[in-house]
Order: structure tokens, then sequence, then C-alpha cells
């Protein structure tokens, strides 16, 4: 990364007209910390990794991907200034009845935030670290930490291991090390976070429970009219007797691709679809293409 101070004192290196440098802000209007951008000149970001506008976005990602209703970002910004050092997203599992009631935010409106909450608070260990939304480690979350039942045995072999230790669990070439490392250092420099989170949520032990892998296409049919309608019916009614990872991409390794095209109904032909059929006419895999209806007669099977 390249602070703005550096490129405005050599931006003829940079290629870049003096007036355009001179132009660029050098301080977080948040925070105050300094700006950079990344080595070609199109991200321009805060410095600061806990700085609140970086929570605020981090919690309303949260919110999305659990699909938690009237929690939007303005609410989440009315929690933040006033909790003033909230620096951890996944506090707001700590939040109790009456603790986002404010002019803005009803009793009510407040009750329904925290049952919501409350009711998704049970993670397994790699979806509690995918969930914090940590830069570069989300979407690798899985393979790092699945199969780990504490966050203290995962981090004992991540230290250990260093970066070899997260390409191997990435499947990465001993010389694809850059990203290894981004991922890495994220690990380190937000392990007190998610220590300190811990005791707001519940890690589910899978021992004695079945695990599966599903993707679910733009539309899985069944009534539901959003993805995440589907997942919270699926967790809440079987998640007794299986637990049921929910993947965003495809791979050979899926149990399920759930589409509401599956029976002929009217549905788009993604490219998970596309891509799924393909490997199964190939013989490269055999993977079920199955309804939202039809995913939930071979749950109540199991």
């Amino acid at each position: 990364m390249l602070y703005i101070s550096d490129i405005k004192e050599n931006y003829d290196s940079y290629g870049l007209p003096e007036r355009f440098a001179d132009s660029l802000p050098e301080y977080c209007e948040e925070c105050g910390a300094p700006l950079w951008m990344n080595e070609s000149l199109t991200e321009l970001q805060c410095s600061n990794p806990r700085c609140p506008d970086k929570i605020v976005m981090r919690i309303n990602m949260i919110c999305n991907d659990l699909n938690i209703m009237y929690f939007g970002e303005s609410t989440i910004r009315k929690f933040m200034e006033y909790y003033e050092n909230v620096t951890n997203p996944m506090s707001i599992f700590a939040l109790r009845p009456g603790m986002l009631v404010s002019d803005e935010v009803s009793v009510e409106t407040s009750n329904k935030i925290i049952e919501q909450l409350m009711e998704k608070r049970r993670f397994t260990l790699w979806e509690y670290v995918m969930y914090s939304n940590l830069p570069y480690v989300k979407t690798m979350a899985r393979k790092i930490f699945q199969g780990y039942s504490t966050l203290e045995d995962a981090y004992k072999d991540i230290e250990e291991g260093g970066v070899q230790f997260i390409n191997k669990k990435l499947g990465l070439s001993n010389e694809s090390t850059v990203q290894a490392m981004k991922v890495y250092s994220t690990l380190i420099e937000y392990k007190q976070d998610l220590f300190e989170c811990l005791e707001d949520v519940e890690i589910i032990n899978l021992e004695g429970i079945k695990e599966i892998n599903v993707v679910c296409s733009d539309e899985v049919g069944g009534g539901f009219r959003k993805k995440a309608d589907f997942y919270d019916y699926i967790h809440n009614t079987f998640g007794y007797k299986v637990h049921v990872n929910f993947l965003g991409s495809v791979t050979r390794g899926i149990d399920y691709l759930v589409w509401k095209g599956a029976d002929g109904s009217p549905a788009r032909y993604t490219s998970k679809v596309r891509t799924v059929e393909g490997w199964n006419t190939s013989g490269k895999a055999s993977i079920p293409v199955v309804t939202a209806e039809e995913f939930i007669e071979e749950m109540e099977e199991l």
C-alpha cells in the first residue's frame, strides 16, 4: 500500500499530474488516520483497520449475510455513535434487550433486532471466522478452520506453521505466498478480536452430527423469496441432526445444488447450474440438482 503523503511527494514517478496528486485527501475524515492507495492507484482507503467506517461496513455485512432485519447501515451508525468504543463487529451478539433503544430506534424494533441476533448466534468455528468479515479471510475461513472445534487449537497450528501452514490449507504452491501472507497477517492482527467475542456466541460441536455442503443458485423455489429465508428454514428445522454448509461457489465436492429450475420450472440458467450440469454430463462429478422442496424431502429422510 502507498500512503497518500508519499504519492504527493513522488507524483511524477507514479505518472500522476501534480494537480491531481495535490487534490488527494491525506487523512480519513472519520478517524483521522492516514489514507493509502493500492499499488495500481485504483483504490483509496483508510489505513486504520478499526476505523469506525470499516466497523460499520463489517457489521452491515454480518447482518446481510445472516438476514438480520431492521439493523441497516443508518441504525448501525446510530449504534456506533452511542457506543463510542465499538471496534469489534461481532460484539453485536453481546447486545441484550433495551440496549439499542434510542430516539431513532423504538423498543419494538430494538427487541426484534436483539431477538434475531440471539437466534443466529450459533456457528461452527469456521462460520464464526467467516462472518467476522476479516480482510482477505472471509472466503478462506472454511478451508483454514473446518475440522477444528476450538479457536485455541486452530491458532496453535496457525502460529506454529506460519505462512506455510496457510499455504497448505489453501492448497497453494510454495511459491504462492503473497495471498497466504495476507491471510496469515490478518489472522494474527485480529486474533484478540476473534477470542474476545467467543463468549457472546455459541460454537457448535459437530461431533455426531452429519455435515453436508450445499450451493444455491439465484432462485431456489419452494416459496422462498430469498435464499437467506431458505437458509434460516433449513438451519431451524434440521439443525438438530444435520449441519448444512451453504457455500458461495460450486466445487466437485459439494453434496447438492439447489435450483428452482431443477423440476422444469422457469428459472435463470446460471453459471453455477451450467458448471454442475457440465461436470455431471462429463462424468467428472455426480451432484444432485434439486429444488428447495426436493432438498427438504431429502433432509426429512435423514
